[in-house]
């Protein structure tokens, strides 16, 4: 299992995309100097050092954001069935750019309706990783699918 590469391109998947579930990943500051960011979570206000209160909640990207983790490491342990995997690294795949999607509609909302300033973290560069990562796994799968079926054709 673990000696295939897309395999390990799947558990870095599911790595980086549980990295993302971590802070926040965009803070903006408006022209009068207050402070929010957005997690995954929600859109949260700054009220004090430690103390954050919630101005908005984003469901669609906090339901895609835990199922990624989840379904990047279920795919590992289909790999006896490639074409179930082929499917599910899809799935991911399609998963990943709602995500982005998703993230960048929110934060275009906040910042016409605000007028804040973005100032990205490293968090927001996460789901292009997952992209990347589940990109490389899903040609490991096919290429694995494809030598399975050239030798079922020289028997």
């Amino acid at each position: 299992m673990i000696q295939r590469i897309q395999s390990l391109y799947l558990f870095l998947t599911t790595i980086v995309s549980g990295l993302f579930l971590k802070g926040s990943f965009l803070s903006f500051i408006n022209y009068n100097g207050s402070e929010s960011f957005m997690r995954f979570t929600g859109i949260y206000r700054s009220t004090g050092e430690t103390v954050s209160e919630l101005i908005g909640r984003m469901v669609p990207v906090t339901v895609i954001s835990l199922l990624i983790p989840l379904i990047s490491f279920l795919a590992i342990f289909f790999f006896k069935k490639r074409s179930l995997q082929m499917k599910i690294t899809l799935v991911l795949l399609i998963l990943e750019v709602l995500l982005i999607i998703t993230g960048s509609f929110y934060t275009i909302e906040l910042v016409k309706s605000n007028s804040f300033s973005v100032i990205p973290e490293l968090n927001t560069f996460f789901p292009f990783l997952e992209i990347i990562f589940t990109f490389l796994a899903y040609i490991g799968i096919r290429k694995d699918e494809m030598l399975i079926k050239s030798y079922d054709r020289l028997r």
